[in-house]
């Protein structure tokens, strides 16, 4: 988001930079210690996206199902 900041005080997502550098904080905040209820409570944000295992749970299902047995067809 950092990174993307200023097209997003553009577009009207935040009212201000500092808006935005607050919104980044929580996240940042959020991500290191997904613990936080009050930091998802105020970000909206459920335990699919703080919990690692729920969050990564497709990109493992992809891996498992299409890329490993697509290796093992070229072998």
């Amino acid at each position: 988001t950092w990174c993307r900041l200023e097209k997003l005080i553009e577009l009207k997502f935040f009212e201000t930079r500092r808006a935005g550098e607050r919104y980044v904080e929580y996240l940042e905040a959020l991500n290191a210690d997904p613990s936080r209820f009050d930091l998802s409570w105020l970000l909206g944000i459920d335990s699919d996206i703080t919990s690692e295992d729920v969050r990564q749970i497709e990109v493992r299902n992809w891996v498992h199902r299409l890329v490993l047995p697509m290796m093992q067809l070229r072998r």
